[in-house]
């Protein structure tokens, strides 16, 4: 088990990371999901020991980390430009960790590292009649290689080409629940992180907004960036009077404690009648139907339709009250 109790870095002026606390079990993938300048790649590095901490520790299996230097934690990083050597064929890329450690028989573990990939037989192939999935596959094996205990990934689908990542994310979920090994995936793409992680973290400037299984995260993400993180495109500021919500202009007779609130409405659904009257700011195709975009006071509501809607036509909109979160 991976442990973080109450890390914090700073750089300068900047606290990065403030006070995260963090368990992830053997065999689990947390991904943790934030905006550039969230502080989610500086929490990975500070797990794995390449930046010192301001306060708090990192446990492997009970044992303190804290103080114990990168190459000697036992944990594996595969960077985010995965750093393979263009002249070096697969199996010298893979072996590179072994041989920095002073271990001249590494045939056996290249293989096995290799094989766990599934890129067996492909020691003597070159780096460049590889496909961007083969090359993520060969940085994972170097690491693999090297026994970790725990294994950390840096936006390891970011370099990808879009119409290639999701498959490639289907891949590395298989192999990550194979390693039966702690892993914490660093992704800005809340996709990619439904898509690998077992539980998403959503940070904000540094801390954690929300933690929990994807669906549970996104039907309650708890704060407004992380709703916005999460996909949600409609979150507004509001005000209750109890028995209803008014937003510039409109009505929604949906009872919540009065006073001022911030809601997100999750989806809503385009209705024949009844409904609320809203305008469409844009319509673009999303297989096998079409994403409109209604304007809801300052912000915009997308729904689903099996056709286009020209834009500035007005449509009539049901909103449960279920898919109304007051954050």
């Amino acid at each position: 088990m991976l442990e973080v109790q109450g890390i914090s870095v700073r750089y300068d002026d900047l606290l990065a990371v403030d006070e995260v606390d963090l368990t992830v079990h053997s065999g689990e993938t947390l991904a943790l999901l934030g905006r550039s300048g969230s502080g989610k790649t500086s929490l990975l590095r500070a797990i794995a020991g390449l930046v010192p901490l301001v306060s708090g520790k990192v446990l492997l299996g009970g044992s303190d980390l804290t103080n114990v230097p990168t190459h000697e934690r036992g944990i594996g990083m595969v960077f985010q430009d995965f750093a393979l050597f263009p002249h070096l064929d697969v199996g010298a890329n893979v072996s590179y960790g072994l041989t920095a450690a002073g271990i001249v028989d590494t045939d056996v573990q290249v293989a096995t590292a290799l094989e766990a990939v599934g890129l067996e037989g492909m020691e003597r192939r070159r780096m460049d009649q590889l496909s961007g999935g083969q090359a993520q596959r060969v940085a994972l094996a170097r690491t693999l290689a090297t026994r970790p205990k725990a294994l950390l990934l840096d936006e390891p689908l970011g370099s990808l080409d879009p119409a290639y990542r999701r498959r490639v994310a289907g891949e590395l979920s298989q192999l990550l629940r194979a390693m039966a090994i702690p892993t914490v995936i660093v992704t800005h793409d809340a996709e990619e992180a439904s898509a690998l992680g077992d539980r998403i973290m959503v940070l904000d400037s540094g801390r954690a907004a929300v933690t929990g299984v994807p669906d549970a995260v996104w039907r309650n993400p708890e704060s407004a960036e992380a709703a916005l993180m999460l996909g949600h495109t409609c979150v507004v500021d509001a005000r209750s009077t109890g028995t209803s919500i008014e937003i510039a202009g409109l009505c929604l007779p949906i009872a919540v404690a009065d006073g001022p609130v911030t809601i997100l409405i999750r989806q809503a659904a385009i209705v024949a009648e009844g409904g609320i009257p809203l305008t469409v700011a844009y319509s673009h195709f999303r297989g096998p139907g079409w994403a409109v975009g209604v304007q809801f006071g300052p912000a915009i509501l997308e729904v689903d339709a099996p056709h286009r809607i020209a834009e500035g036509q007005e449509v009539r909109i049901g909103i449960q009250q279920e898919d109304v979160v007051v954050l």
